[in-house]
């Protein structure tokens, strides 16, 4: 009896420390690349219910918020005829588009280069959800989720709130170069080019103000963050206690393997992370995701180390 309930408790003792590595090595290894398709279009106007069609389609890839060289590109017979309102902003006519394809012959094409585990960027999402879901429909595929897009005028307007935030405005603000667009006009391939440039600034600045918060109402954050190349790129979702954003000036400590000078150009956050149970100093470029979480006490919590020595993550 006494030898049966020994190995009851090592059986639970061994299901209990399963299924706590298990959760540690979800949490660790969320090494899908996270991939976003920042991308444009062109129509006909401003209703696909009343006839309007897409003209052009661009867009560009992005793999950890990082521009691949990856794009696509195409111009569109709308299979009616382009007023010459319209023309004036895309300069695509009638002549020009009468020999294209139509968006039934590259809807495949288009479908295979986004994937199925992409998110859609777009500036004004909805409008150009709303084109692109009516030419699927209407081609025969299936129409994609809402949830599927991210707004980059949404995002604009929270960092940027009563103020113009089209995308030449956005470009003046941000030191982004487009001369290219204010020389030839709209282009749905240039306009996301520039697009993909837009949201990483805004998605810096995003992160930032989300850290400033936190730090000043002693909320914890949850960020998706992929590691310094020196550790394999390694992306992994973490719990942190944020404690101070700097540009880098420290030397870390540690033995030689993580012992870096940070670059004085860089934003750095030295914070508390609940995974690696110590301090930790994150490359605020590399935070590709960021939530904020519920609010903790300081008095109650005890900071691993002197905040000027975290190792890198």
């Amino acid at each position: 009896m006494k030898k049966l309930c020994y190995m009851l408790l090592f059986f639970c003792i061994l299901v209990i420390y399963q299924s706590f590595a298990v959760s540690n090595t979800e949490e660790v290894n969320k090494n899908t690349p996270l991939r976003e398709i920042v991308f444009d279009t062109e129509t006909t106007g401003l209703i696909p219910e009343k006839g309007d069609r897409l003209v052009e389609i661009g867009a560009v890839e992005l793999i950890n918020h990082v521009k691949t060289g990856k794009t696509f590109h195409k111009y569109i017979n709308p299979q009616r005829d382009v007023p010459e309102k319209a023309v004036n902003i895309h300069h695509l006519n009638n002549e020009f588009l009468a020999d294209k394809p139509t968006f039934a012959e590259i809807a495949q094409e288009w479908l295979d280069f986004v994937g199925d585990n992409s998110v859609l960027v777009a500036h004004n999402a909805n409008f150009d959800m709303k084109f692109l879901n009516f030419e699927l429909k209407r081609a025969g595929y299936k129409e994609y989720e809402k949830e599927k897009f991210i707004d980059t005028l949404k995002i604009a307007r929270e960092v940027f709130p009563s103020q113009p935030n089209d995308i030449d405005a956005l470009c003046s603000r941000l030191g982004i170069d487009n001369s290219e667009r204010e020389k030839y006009g709209h282009g749905a391939l240039r306009d996301t080019e520039l697009l993909a440039d837009i949201y990483i600034k805004l998605l810096s600045l995003k992160v930032v103000n989300t850290i400033k918060y936190a730090i000043k109402n002693n909320k914890k954050l949850k960020i998706k963050y992929q590691s310094h190349p020196n550790y394999g790129n390694e992306i992994t979702v973490r719990t942190i206690i944020p404690q101070q954003l700097e540009y880098g000036s420290v030397l870390m400590s540690g033995d030689q393997k993580y012992s870096f000078t940070l670059k004085n150009d860089e934003l750095y956050l030295n914070a508390f992370c609940e995974l690696r149970n110590d301090n930790r100093t994150f490359l605020v470029s590399r935070i590709l995701e960021i939530e904020l979480l519920d609010s903790f006490n300081p008095s109650h919590h005890i900071f691993k180390s002197n905040s000027k020595y975290h190792r890198l993550a």
